[in-house]
Parts: structure tokens; sequence; C-alpha cells
């Protein structure tokens, strides 16, 4: 069992040294932590919430179309297949 545990641990040790995970994990950060992120997040909540379709629509075409949000997801996505490569490997 210690076996599994320490292959565990360098696999997470080698995923985490990759540049698409360190770009990843900058862009999460940066992407949970940018003001304009959130104020727009919230703008599209209470919109939804107060049934103004139209408002909704337009403030989030302007949420997706944000490069930081472009930039996170598709690092997000790159990770994955990252995740899903090492998972069919494992299976």
């Amino acid at each position: 069992m210690d076996e599994v545990i320490k292959a565990t641990n360098e696999l997470k040790e080698y995923l985490l040294s990759l540049n698409e995970v360190q770009e990843y994990l900058r862009l999460k950060k940066a992407y949970e932590e940018d003001p304009s992120l959130k104020e727009l997040k919230k703008l599209i909540v209470r919109a939804k919430n107060e049934n103004r379709m139209d408002d909704y629509k337009i403030l989030k075409a302007k949420f997706d179309e944000h490069p930081l949000v472009n930039n996170y997801l598709s690092s997000k996505e790159e990770v994955k297949n990252i995740l899903k490569e090492v998972s069919e490997i494992l299976n």
C-alpha cells in the first residue's frame, strides 16, 4: 500500500510541475479573484433573478467574451485532457 501512496504522490508532483497545470492554476486564481468578473457575476445573477432576460443575455455574453474567462476555460480544458489521459492509462 505504501508503494501506491508513493506513486500517487509522485504523480501529483509530476502533474503540478507541468507548465499546463501551473498556467491553469495561475489563471484559476486570477479568474476567481478578478474584481470585474466578480461584479459581472453578481450582475448576471441579479438580472436572471429579476427576470431581465435581455440584460442577462448581454451581461452573460460580456462575461463569456472576457479574455481571462476564455484563457481560463481553455487552460482548464487542456488540464482536463491531461487528467483524462492519465485516467485512461491507470484504467
